[in-house]
């Protein structure tokens, strides 16, 4: 519900709130320890990030979601821009 929140905002084009999902969503699936999807969460983060211009920050969570691929074995059958299709 949190992702979908999250896909709702950046339609709307509140990248911000969008954003503040999405790290939610993160937040969440740590705590939770439900690590599917993450990669694509962590894509989206970093996405968010290089649209509002701050390319440190969304080096970080590419970063993140590259390890969270490998450590998936690359096997997991997920698209990365997923999470913004209609």
């Amino acid at each position: 519900v949190v992702r979908l929140s999250a896909r709702a905002l950046r339609a709307a084009g509140d990248l911000r709130g969008a954003l503040r999902e999405l790290l939610r969503s993160a937040d969440l699936s740590e705590a939770l320890g439900e690590g599917s999807g993450d990669a694509d969460v962590y894509g989206a983060i970093a996405d968010c990030y290089a649209d509002l211009g701050d390319f440190e920050r969304a080096g970080e969570w590419y970063d993140r979601c590259i390890k969270a691929i490998q450590a998936d074995g690359g096997t997991a059958p997920i698209a990365l821009s997923s999470m913004w299709d209609c």
